[in-house]
């Protein structure tokens, strides 16, 4: 099984991908009638140490206060034309927005 085609590492793959610390332990059984599912998990835990994660530090960016303004009108617009809508019932044509 490929690595990227496993159940397991698509239960892992928020922690595998992500910036976190992952540990896998990876268990066995001396038993002889489980050695293909041992090796399969031998397999596995190699390819999941082979993974390199590379890290970046999230960027701050500078807030345009203008515009979130602007877009909070807008959606302060929008929730009064919806509000008028649905308490008059219209099931015509919804009315033109500002600036469309």
């Amino acid at each position: 099984v490929p690595y990227r085609e496993s159940r397991l590492t698509r239960l892992l793959q928020d922690s595998l991908g992500g910036n976190a610390k992952t540990r896998v332990i990876a268990t066995l059984t001396p038993a002889s009638d489980c050695v293909d599912e041992s090796v399969s998990t031998i397999k596995f835990a190699d390819r999941a140490k082979q993974v390199m994660v590379f890290v970046r530090r999230n960027e701050d960016r500078p807030v345009d206060h203008a515009l979130v303004q602007r877009l909070q009108k807008e959606v302060a617009h929008l929730r009064t034309l919806l509000a008028n809508l649905q308490a008059s019932g219209s099931t015509g044509s919804p009315p033109r927005l500002k600036g469309a």
